[in-house]
């Protein structure tokens, strides 16, 4: 259940997310990555 005080962690956490899938991408020597669209509808995207 999602409540307000875990807003930050929950940004900090997509954002780990990111970054890992990022940091593989490197370490794998990848070029391309895909990435599902999430959290983009309250930021206005």
């Amino acid at each position: 259940r999602y409540a307000v005080k875990y807003h930050t962690a929950a940004e900090n956490a997509l954002s780990h997310c990111y970054r890992s899938c990022l940091e593989a991408l490197i370490d794998l020597g990848l070029e391309s990555i895909a990435l599902g669209c999430i959290y983009t509808e309250s930021k206005g995207y």
